[in-house]
């Protein structure tokens, strides 16, 4: 261990040597596996071996039928045994009363391995040519064998090895009591002498191959669980802070908004103006920095939602027609006509990636022109598969360069990231997002001058005779709703929340009635009736959604209330959460202005009837 407290190199070999070890007492078992798993093709071989050497053997009167037949038989047998005695050790990890039952196993395979050499005697014995070459063989077969079952238990492979060393280390002794001695005899003495060494040399590379090989994985298996370990504290530690920011964030989006409202003189609209800039500034890299920790975590996931793609493309070409003219730009949009009226999919991952990219075109082309071409057509296994390309007269890629533009905080050069401000996060998240909606966003120059985005990404097509015949209602065509003098709750344990929240209420002219905790908001919820109420999800002490969930299930003046989340927290997983206990739909943090009215129009329009009070 270092001074700092950290753990030393020494203590990682201590560990992999003590992970090793560990491995090793369960190579037995794992022995008794490949042992047993085996056995049929060795009783296979052994039953080819006693036929084919057996019968030339017999021919030549060296064994008899009988000997062969018994040899098979008493080895088949010993195999057996053996693996009735290593059964439990098939089993991991091993019994620990399974001592003396150890020390049989290894009898056994000691015995077993005496019984499959044994026809050697009588090969390396007989005068006939070439006979020695068969045993020497047949015990190289099962000393080969020995090594293969007994990786990584050393006590295994030197018990399984023991008696056909000793067989043919004493096969120059066996030739020599010959009536006629072979003057190869004495070959015999370094032929297996060379063969032992080798096989044993073998065995115990493999050994240390093995035990190198459990060390590299534990080692691995070690930095993956620290590295896995690490990014779920990121994401822990991202997460808490993003949710802290939000609070001021929402305070100061919310005091410019009223700032803007209450104005007298133009100076006070610019710095109200100034604060909303900044704070929208704040909130992009604030989102942008835990969507990358999500993507790095493996947590975001994106919906499959009908959505209408014709009005999408439109919405960002009206969002963005504003700044493409103010830079004296041409802004066109090709191809939409051919585009299905509905598709399903994650619109807002999608209008996401879309609004990062035409940010980009406008942002780095001084003249000329911005164009967004959609196209798509059919996949191959099936859905719709949607292509956008986003091309611009700008400046163009240095090629050296494209592969870095995907890097996280990665940007075309210092000058860019001086000039144009940002993170160099967006490309890279919309990269994985475009990746995560089964396509991908790759970048090239565009041919004449200027940069082009390719956009990808499988949609599945909705039937245009359902949702309204394809036809999405415009916004322009949305009821309006009078919300003066309607009573709304606040819940939130951050008195600037609290605030915050009364500011942007202001214009909607309602009641508002805040409390700091939930069962502050309980006694609220039991003494009058409310038209909504506005829950934060993390309360000190109960949650936000224990508090909806007793509101839906105690009968009372409120039980029907339509209830909004407002939370950072706006993934599918804590929306359908949320839905699920009787809440009506979230709102994001920071809070939008415009996002939070809608929100509240959509609500209280498909508010049902209040419930009669018993």
């Amino acid at each position: 261990m270092t001074f700092d407290g950290r753990p030393s190199p020494q203590d990682d070999v201590d560990r992999d040597e003590v992970a090793a070890g560990f491995d090793r007492a369960l190579a037995f078992a794992h022995g008794a596996k490949i042992r047993a798993a085996t056995l049929p093709l060795r009783l296979i071989a052994a039953a080819v071996a006693s036929i084919v050497l057996g019968s030339a053997l017999v021919q030549q009167q060296v064994i008899t039928p009988l000997s062969a037949v018994l040899w098979y038989l008493v080895y088949a047998s010993c195999e057996a045994f053996q693996l009735w005695l290593l059964t439990p050790w098939r089993q991991r990890p091993p019994p620990p009363s399974a001592g003396p039952r150890y020390v049989a196993s290894l009898v056994a395979i000691a015995i077993t391995s005496v019984a499959f050499g044994s026809p050697s005697v009588a090969l390396f014995a007989s005068p006939l040519k070439y006979t020695a070459a068969f045993a020497a063989f047949l015990l190289a077969g099962g000393m080969i064998n020995q090594i293969s079952m007994s990786r990584g238990s050393r006590v295994m492979l030197a018990v399984g090895l023991t008696p056909p060393t000793l067989y043919l280390l004493s096969a120059p002794l066996v030739a020599s009591g010959q009536a006629q001695p072979s003057p190869l005899a004495g070959l015999l003495w370094l032929g297996g002498g060379l063969l032992v060494a080798n096989i044993i040399a073998a065995g115990l590379t493999l050994d240390r191959s093995h035990v190198a090989e459990t060390v590299a994985r534990n080692a691995l298996r070690r930095r993956t669980d620290e590295a896995e370990a690490a990014t779920r504290i990121k994401s822990a530690l991202m997460a808490t802070v993003g949710h802290e920011l939000r609070t001021p964030l929402t305070a100061i989006q919310a005091a410019a908004d009223g700032l803007a409202r209450n104005a007298k003189d133009p100076d006070q609209a610019a710095y109200a103006s100034m604060i909303d800039s900044a704070g929208r500034m704040m909130r992009r890299l604030l989102d942008d920095l835990l969507d990358l920790s999500k993507l790095e975590a493996g947590r975001m996931v994106v919906e499959r939602e009908p959505f209408a793609a014709r009005e999408l493309f439109l919405e960002l070409m009206r969002l963005w027609r504003a700044p493409a003219e103010a830079k004296g730009l041409e802004f066109r949009l090709e191809g939409l006509s051919r585009t299905p009226a509905l598709l399903t999919g994650d619109a807002l991952r999608l209008r996401q990636v879309l609004n990062n990219l035409l940010s980009n075109a406008i942002k780095f082309t001084a003249a000329g022109e911005v164009v967004v071409q959609v196209s798509g057509g059919p996949a191959a296994k099936g859905g719709y598969r949607l292509q956008v390309q986003v091309s611009d007269s700008g400046p163009g890629f240095d090629a050296a360069l494209i592969a870095a533009l995907f890097e996280p905080f990665r940007q075309a050069s210092a000058a860019t990231a001086r000039i144009h401000g940002g993170t160099g996060l967006g490309l890279a998240i919309s990269r994985e997002l475009a990746r995560l909606m089964g396509g991908d966003l790759t970048a090239a120059n565009r041919p004449g001058g200027g940069a082009v985005m390719r956009l990808e990404v499988l949609l599945g097509e909705v039937n245009s005779c359902g949702a309204n015949g394809g036809r999405p209602t415009p916004a322009a065509e949305s009821p309006y709703l009078n919300t003066e003098g309607l009573r709304v709750l606040v819940t939130d344990d951050h008195p600037l929340n609290r605030q915050a929240l009364r500011i942007l209420l202001e214009p909607l002219e309602v009641e508002v009635t805040d409390a700091a905790s939930a069962a502050e908001a309980e006694a609220h919820l039991a003494a009058a009736t409310f038209d909504l109420a506005l829950v934060d999800l993390h309360l000190g002490g109960a949650d936000g959604r224990d508090l909806v969930a007793l509101l839906r299930s105690r009968p009372g003046p409120n039980q029907d209330t339509p209830v909004l989340a407002v939370t950072g927290a706006v993934d599918a997983q804590t929306r359908s959460e949320c839905l699920a206990i009787g809440m009506q739909g979230l709102v994001a943090k920071p809070l939008e202005p415009l996002a939070l009215y809608d929100a509240i129009r959509d609500v209280l329009l498909a508010r049902p009837a209040p419930r009669p009070v018993e």
